[in-house]
């Protein structure tokens, strides 16, 4: 890379932290980070370092030109030490808070270069994978862990095909008088999978979730209810509003794209719409109503009812269904219930303060759950140990 495109890469970065980035830009800066593992990396520990909080409170008061003036020289200074091959590697990757806002930042972690991850240490936690048990309407239950296609007839007629990681229902026409069928699939820790019902509507199901809905919708509404995460793909029909019924809140939607993470172990049931529109209501008091936009987010209190509203970038949100696992500055107790759901790992904290500490960072979830535990211990916050499928953090 040339001394641009170093500098390039620098302001993009620093584009995003700032909120100033385009997609074209993300798709760019996405492409370095997926480029080789020490970019996505030190991209990582560059977020969760104190010294860059430090200049994220400072960044408007930064010299970019002048910063740049002085960084330059210590580049060719240091490829004079060494190949020009490891340089163009290691510049690309570690100079990169030396050249956001041009801060004298002169941050080397050899660390995690030259670190090989010990694939043995985690040979106990493994990622997730697609895994559902199906409870059809006669009580019958069945594994969806196979591979393969399968055709299953309900009670009622209706034709449910199975292929790996997904189950798909036929719609039948509407019949009068005659009571609906349920089914409900449950998704144990460490699993996914994926369902379209009768209308058409694509639910992405992640760990720990239980989805209860009709084979067949009646004619004048369609309602499914939901314990644990869920991504819906709602097929537009506005004579039957689509409605998702959790413990604490009820979803009402005409046809959008949007995520509820409902888990009954949580404080909260927050929903992220990506598209379309929705209406919240509290389940036991409808005083509490909320309409929802694109790019927003509604997080219930499930102990008061009341519900708040912020603005989100809701890839954060939904990347779960695409194969990403994405954190920003969340507590790093937060991160690991995340992470636990999927990866059949425990968790223990020798000192509680480290929960609090904050992260941010992504990972793909098919990945060895290695990379990330690196990644936190190279911030130099926290020491991570590993014991059979436990994971211990101590504070440094």
């Amino acid at each position: 890379m040339t001394d641009s495109e170093y500098k390039r890469i620098a302001l993009l970065i620093a584009k995003e932290v700032n909120g100033e980035i385009s997609e074209e830009e993300l798709k760019i800066l996405g492409e370095w980070r997926r480029r080789d593992d020490n970019n996505e990396a030190l991209y990582c520990e560059l977020l969760n370092s104190q010294k860059f909080k430090t200049w994220l409170a400072a960044r408007n008061l930064v010299d970019i030109e002048e910063g740049w003036a002085n960084i330059i020289p210590k580049i060719r200074k240091e490829s004079r030490i060494k190949s020009i091959k490891k340089v163009m590697r290691i510049a690309a990757s570690f100079l990169i808070p030396l050249l956001i806002g041009g801060m004298a930042y002169f941050y080397i972690s050899n660390q995690i270069s030259s670190k090989k991850i010990n694939q043995q240490k985690y040979v106990q936690i493994r990622p997730g994978s697609s895994k559902a048990t199906l409870i059809l309407g006669d009580g019958r239950s069945m594994i969806l862990d196979s591979i393969g296609a399968v055709s299953l007839t309900e009670i009622d007629g209706t034709q449910i095909q199975k292929k790996e990681g997904e189950i798909s229902y036929q719609k039948k026409e509407e019949t009068k008088g005659k009571s609906q069928v349920y089914n409900t699939i449950n998704v144990p820790l460490g699993g996914e999978y994926k369902l379209t019902l009768a209308d058409g509507t694509k639910v992405y199901l992640n760990s720990m979730t239980t989805l209860k809905y009709p084979v067949q919708f009646g004619p004048d509404n369609r309602e499914v209810e939901l314990s644990g995460e869920a991504y819906f793909e709602v097929v537009e029909n506005k004579a039957k509003p689509f409605v998702v019924n959790t413990k604490e809140m009820k979803v009402e939607v005409l046809g959008t794209s949007f995520n509820v993470n409902a888990f009954e172990d949580s404080q909260n049931t927050v929903t992220t719409l990506v598209e379309g529109k929705v209406k919240l209501t509290h389940s036991l008091n409808s005083e509490y109503e909320q309409i929802l936009n694109p790019n927003e987010q509604a997080i219930l209190d499930n102990l008061t009812g009341k519900i708040a509203l912020r603005t989100v970038d809701v890839n954060n949100f939904t990347s779960w269904k695409d194969g990403q696992l994405v954190f920003y500055d969340m507590p790093l107790e937060s991160i690991m219930i995340l992470l636990t759901r999927w990866y059949s790992a425990k968790v223990f904290y020798l000192n509680p303060e480290v929960k609090s500490i904050r992260f941010s960072g992504s990972l793909d979830k098919y990945d060895e759950i290695g990379k990330f535990i690196d990644i936190i211990d190279a911030t130099h916050q926290v020491e991570v140990k590993i014991k059979d499928d436990t994971i211990l953090f101590t504070k440094k």
